[in-house]
């Protein structure tokens, strides 16, 4: 999961297309499947009270490989060589996670009888 901004609001659609090109570029790395753009949807109200980060969009990775570390070297290898453009590069704000699935894939007629 990566967590982005742009620097300022009168940036946003230069960030958007560099978010773009960077999905490109990284489904096109061994075992990296998809990705999906996500931003906080600022009229739904927190059911509670968590933080938030302050970045406004969010890319959710899927990827397939031999664990999340052999991926993300991947990933930096790329970016090292200039073939991936680094997020760190054009964002205001920019954090990155690694999580990992406990449970297939659930819908609700998983629980319909």
């Amino acid at each position: 999961m990566e967590f982005s901004a742009p620097h300022s609001p009168d940036q946003d659609a230069q960030f958007q297309a560099s978010i773009d090109k960077r999905i490109q570029s990284v489904l096109q790395l061994p075992g990296w499947l998809a990705a999906q753009r996500l931003t906080v949807e600022a009229q739904a109200a927190p059911r509670r009270q968590y933080s938030i980060p302050s970045e406004t969009y969010l890319t959710i990775w899927e990827i397939q490989a031999e664990s999340a570390q052999a991926a993300e070297d991947e990933l930096n290898k790329a970016e090292n060589a200039g073939s991936v453009p680094n997020p760190r590069d054009k964002a205001g704000g920019y954090q990155a996670s690694w999580w990992e699935p406990i449970s297939p894939y659930i819908t609700k007629e998983d629980f319909q009888r």
